[in-house]
């Protein structure tokens, strides 16, 4: 008998952990769709949240190479990556990145990068990533980065038409594209 009522009062306490821990929840779900509710109504997605559905604020930049980028000449479906010199798990997908680059429909035209938290954008960096994107380093990478609502590195981004972003993740996916952009 004395096992009997130990074991309901042990399953007593595993109910109450499990229903505190089901309110907390269901209480962070309800902040957080505010959040996002708010954010939408701010004319972008809270910080950290990808900007799916979302269209490219307004910006102007200059590569690199001394080329202008703007929102309204950016190529339907072009893949944005923005890194930061500083950030392990960049570095460490750097490779894939670069592997995906080199896939992307329509090659470099295709690719931008910035070069996030970094005035002279790492020059080894740099040198890696040119052949293979558009470069945007300093200043003009955080107009970018403001500009596509980005909260944390690294993020990936396929912009369609009309400067609308169709994906937002911690990958560069290519499996996300339309068929007829492989056309």
């Amino acid at each position: 008998m004395p096992y009997l009522a130990a074991t309901t009062v042990l399953l007593a306490v595993v109910v109450l952990v499990n229903l505190t821990v089901t309110l907390r929840l269901a209480r962070d779900v309800r902040d957080l769709r505010g959040q996002v509710a708010a954010g939408a109504a701010a004319g972008g997605p809270p910080p950290g949240m990808f900007p799916v559905g979302a269209p490219v604020r307004p910006f102007a930049v200059t590569t690199v190479d001394g080329a202008p980028l703007t929102a309204d000449t950016l190529a339907p479906w072009t893949l944005v990556a923005v890194l930061s010199p500083d950030c392990t798990p960049c570095h460490e997908g750097l490779p894939a990145f670069l592997t995906t680059a080199r896939e992307v429909p329509g090659g470099r035209a295709h690719v931008v990068v910035a070069l996030a938290d970094s005035p002279d954008g790492a020059p080894a960096l740099v040198a890696r990533l040119r052949d293979e994107a558009q470069v945007v380093v300093g200043d003009d990478a955080d107009r970018l980065v403001e500009a596509l609502s980005v909260g944390q590195f690294p993020f990936f981004a396929w912009v369609g038409p009309d400067a609308v972003v169709e994906y937002g993740g911690l990958q560069a996916d290519l499996t996300v594209l339309p068929v007829s952009v492989w056309s």
